[in-house]
Order: C-alpha cells, then structure tokens, then sequence
C-alpha cells in the first residue's frame, strides 16, 4: 500500500472517531497553496491534510515515515483536537 492510499485510510477511520472532519488526504509540500499556513510548509516534505468542518486544516508532517509512523502521526496529532 502506499502512502496516499494509507492517508485516505486512516482518515476514514479518523472520521468515525471525530465526526468534525472533514477529509484527510496526502500531499506534496509544494501542491499546497494557503498563503496563511505557508510560513510552516516545506516544499519538498510529505503532508497529511486534515480538514475540518470550521474550514481549518492541519498539516501533519509525515516526510519519511513509515505507515505504522504515519498512523502515529496522525492519530496523536489528532486526539485531542
């Protein structure tokens, strides 16, 4: 499995936990464009974007990381939000 498709998993299983959000999708630094969350972007890293339903987005950073990583990630970014 791959990392976009592991990101899309894991979100799926995000929503049921926290209704909120939105979405949860895999992206390249340089494919995000929010001027206000720029500052933080690395072009070249990995990003787990997760949307909630105020319009904010959380950028986890999931550069390098292997999917038992990227679940951490994700998950403990997101438990108490």
């Amino acid at each position: 499995m791959d990392k976009k498709e592991f990101v899309n998993q894991c979100g799926k299983l995000l929503m049921i936990a926290k209704p909120n959000l939105i979405s949860t999708t895999y992206m390249q630094g340089n494919e995000i464009k929010t001027a206000k969350e720029w500052d933080k972007i690395v072009s070249d890293a990995e990003y787990a974007v997760v949307a909630c339903e105020n319009g904010y987005h959380y950028y986890i950073d999931i550069t390098a990381n292997s999917l038992c990583a990227i679940a951490e990630a994700i998950f403990k970014a997101m438990a108490y939000k």
